[in-house]
């Protein structure tokens, strides 16, 4: 939230909000947040009718080159659904993020980049420049990645690169919110 003011951040007034404004609309949320972020803040602007389960994913366990943790917490009204006993949120995580089959070097996108000079262990190591780190959030900022989704292409060329690496920075990351999907789909079941 903002600078690490949490409740007293302007900011805050917009977490307010959405928690006011998706109550009563939906029975399953996804929610995403800094590590830190309170869970029992979660708990309490929904209410007692609602019910959380919540962990810390880094998208480097699944082969995105950006360390970035973030707290996703599923949330569902208890009147109307329910979590499968035979469900284990972390068991479940650990099982998809076990063995990633294609890390970021092998992503569609690494065509549309010019050529590197740098070995392969050098290029293993190096700093996503900031138009990567947008790529690898899946934003379509590549003539590849807008081909591949019918689209077109995000035009940032006239955006300066520490905006743009801000901009990957506050985006989430799609592995990681794919995996929380996955799960919540496996375990939340109507009554």
């Amino acid at each position: 939230m903002g600078k690490r003011r949490g409740v007293n951040d302007v900011a805050f007034k917009t977490h307010e909000a959405y928690y006011d404004g998706v109550r009563d609309e939906f029975n399953a949320l996804l929610i995403e947040n800094v590590p830190n972020y309170q869970i029992s803040l979660v708990q309490q602007r929904l209410g007692p009718k609602w019910q959380t389960k919540h962990a810390v994913i880094d998208p480097r366990n699944f082969g995105i080159p950006c360390a970035r943790s973030r707290l996703y917490v599923l949330a569902w009204r208890r009147d109307s659904v329910r979590w499968r006993q035979d469900v284990d949120l972390a068991e479940a995580l650990d099982i998809l993020s076990a063995r990633t089959v294609a890390g970021a070097a092998a992503c569609f996108w690494k065509n549309d980049l010019p050529p590197s000079s740098l070995t392969p262990a050098q290029e293993h190591q190096r700093f996503l420049s900031p138009l990567e780190m947008l790529a690898s959030q899946l934003l379509p900022v590549l003539p590849a990645q807008a081909r591949s989704c019918g689209g077109r292409k995000l035009d940032v060329q006239d955006v300066p690169p520490t905006q743009l690496a801000k901009m990957a920075g506050n985006s989430m990351s799609a592995p990681c919110v794919a995996a929380m999907l996955a799960v919540a789909m496996l375990a939340l079941e109507l009554k």
